[in-house]
């Protein structure tokens, strides 16, 4: 990028070296001499030398100075362009996080309600597993009833102590499961109406 500035600035600093050798060759000269024109030539030979040798510092230094400024432009170049890149990599590192937690809470969402799903229903198997029971219970009297192994009084009794016993269990159990509220099953629904 900047190997023309680079090229020049080796071809002056060299103008350079070669032009103080031979102004140190016309000082010697000068001070060699004893003929007052010879001075009076070799004097203004310096001075034209001097001058080009100023002028030659001159575009060094412009050189240097438009390097100095082309590397200044091209370091906030870099600069600008580096906080681009962070800047676009927090965005992407940022969206790949919303989307890595929304899955996850979708994930965990998903595992509630299921939990949710699970719960509620083995509360419905258990109580109808005890219906079952108290049903099959039912039965088995009514038939050892109708076959005649027991007299008719003993089974109205076996039946009350039956339905009392089933009752005992099952009606909480309802009264439980009316309660859950229908999106959380841990939490209780009181069905409170505003106004009443």
């Amino acid at each position: 990028m900047f190997s023309n500035n680079d090229h020049e600035i080796d071809l002056i600093i060299n103008n350079i070296n070669h032009i103080q050798s031979v102004e140190k060759g016309l000082i010697t000269q000068l001070s060699n001499a004893s003929d007052q024109t010879t001075k009076i030539t070799l004097s203004n030979e310096i001075n034209m030398i001097v001058k080009t040798r100023i002028t030659l510092y001159e575009s060094l230094v412009l050189l240097y100075s438009s390097t100095e400024q082309n590397i200044t432009e091209s370091k906030y170049q870099i600069k600008k362009q580096i906080e681009l890149i962070n800047e676009m990599e927090d965005q992407l590192n940022n969206l790949k996080s919303t989307n890595n937690n929304n899955g996850q809470t979708m994930r965990i969402r998903l595992i509630k309600i299921n939990k949710y799903y699970i719960q509620k229903y083995q509360s419905y198997v258990n109580l109808f597993k005890m219906l079952i029971k108290f049903c099959s219970t039912i039965i088995i009297l009514a038939i050892i009833n109708k076959l005649g192994f027991m007299p008719e009084y003993a089974f109205h009794v076996f039946i009350v102590i039956v339905s009392l016993y089933w009752g005992y269990y099952i009606i909480p159990v309802m009264f439980d499961l009316f309660r859950r509220d229908n999106m959380d099953f841990n939490q209780f629904s009181w069905n409170y109406i505003p106004g009443l």
